[in-house]
């Protein structure tokens, strides 16, 4: 059986965005980027919401593994899981 890791930034009292769905309140500098970019290599797949993927893709470069699958693997069929 596969081990499953669950990576997610988040604030100490566990919010991901803000109310409005912005990313506002995280620190994103380059060393940040580069080591998330960095961990995506190592994972099997990514679970990721549509607004983090959208914010994701705009930073896309083809040299990233996972921005070179078509949709990243988004299936934008599905409207709910």
């Amino acid at each position: 059986m596969r081990r499953l890791v669950y990576y997610v930034a988040s604030t100490l009292d566990g919010f991901i965005a803000h109310e409005d769905g912005s990313f506002g309140g995280f620190a994103w500098d380059d060393e940040l980027v580069a080591e998330f970019r960095e961990s995506l290599d190592s994972f099997d797949a990514v679970l990721m919401g549509r607004k983090t993927y959208e914010t994701c893709q705009a930073d896309c470069t083809s040299s990233d593994r996972w921005c070179s699958t078509p949709g990243g693997g988004y299936d934008q069929r599905r409207r709910a899981a």
